[in-house]
Formats: C-alpha cells, structure tokens, sequence
C-alpha cells in the first residue's frame, strides 16, 4: 500500500467523530511510507474496537446481538457514502505485503474477533447460547459474515447484504 492509499484511508478514518481518535489520526500527517501505514491501521483499529467495544459490552441475549447487527446496518446507512470497512479496505490493499501494516491487520481482526468472542461466551454462561457452541468458531463466522456484508454493500451500494449477512449469523446463534 502507498502513501496515496494511507492517506485516503486517513481521510476515510478522519469524518469519524471520535475526538480522542481524530486527535490522533492528525498525528499521522507528520508521518510518511511504512510508519504512515502502520499508524493508519493501528488508527482505524482502535476506532473500530471503540465503536463494536462499546456495543458488544452491553450484550446479555442473542437479541442484544441482534441489536448490534442492526446498529451497524444504521451506521452504514448514515455513511457519507458507500465506504465498507475501513479495515477490511486496509487488508485488501495490504494483502501479499508480509511487512507493512499486515502485523497490524491482524490483531486488529484478532482483537475484533475476540470482542465478539467474550460476547458470546458471556450469553453462553447464562444459558443464552447452546452449552456445545463453539464462541470461537461463531466469533469467526460472525465477523466474516459482517465482512463480507459489508464488502458486497459497498460494492452494490445497498445495505441489504449487510442486513441480510448479520440477520442471518444472528440467526444461526439462535439455534
């Protein structure tokens, strides 16, 4: 990924209202090539797991989780424009680069992951999830239905296949 790309993504992360992260971000306008990259990520990572930490907190039933699919359908709906996941973005442009930022991705999508995961085993140990479920497995399949969503979303300009991707991973957390 190139300094073009960062910077778009930094303009991307920078309509966010989050005034301790924005704060930051402007930070990265002293930085160039590798550390911009890596400073994007790490960026858009704590964004991300601000906005989903703050939401999956509060989850005690699958129906709280329903709730957290449609709060991100809302958000994408308010979006300026059809812009997905600023960090499923920053792995597509990094994927194949061993170096820049990819160490970065993947904690950031480990840490998601495992917000997810705490949710669930938490609805788990009060009986709002089946005994022989796997919260890992589901953690995974919901963040990459989440993903893909909003992958076709952007791509179709429409909400639908995210709506329709998280109703459907709720769904199956219900069986």
């Amino acid at each position: 990924m190139g300094v073009p790309l960062a910077l778009d993504a930094y303009r991307q992360i920078r309509t966010w209202t989050v005034a301790p992260v924005v704060a930051r971000c402007l930070d990265l306008l002293d930085l160039v090539g590798a550390e911009l990259v890596a400073a994007v990520v790490i960026c858009v990572r704590d964004r991300i797991l601000a906005f989903q930490g703050d939401l999956l907190v509060t989850v005690q039933s699958v129906d709280d989780l329903q709730d957290w699919a449609d709060s991100i359908v809302a958000f994408q709906r308010r979006a300026p424009r059809w812009s997905g996941c600023p960090l499923g973005t920053l792995a597509s442009e990094l994927n194949g680069d061993s170096g820049t930022g990819h160490f970065d991705i993947h904690e950031a999508f480990d840490s998601w992951q495992l917000l997810l995961e705490t949710s669930l085993v938490r609805l788990q140990a009060s009986g709002g999830l089946r005994a022989d479920a796997d919260p890992e497995r589901l953690a995974t399949a919901t963040l990459a239905s989440l993903q893909g969503g909003l992958l076709m979303s952007k791509a179709l300009q429409d909400e639908t296949p995210l709506a329709v991707a998280l109703g459907a991973a709720v769904d199956y957390l219900r069986t």
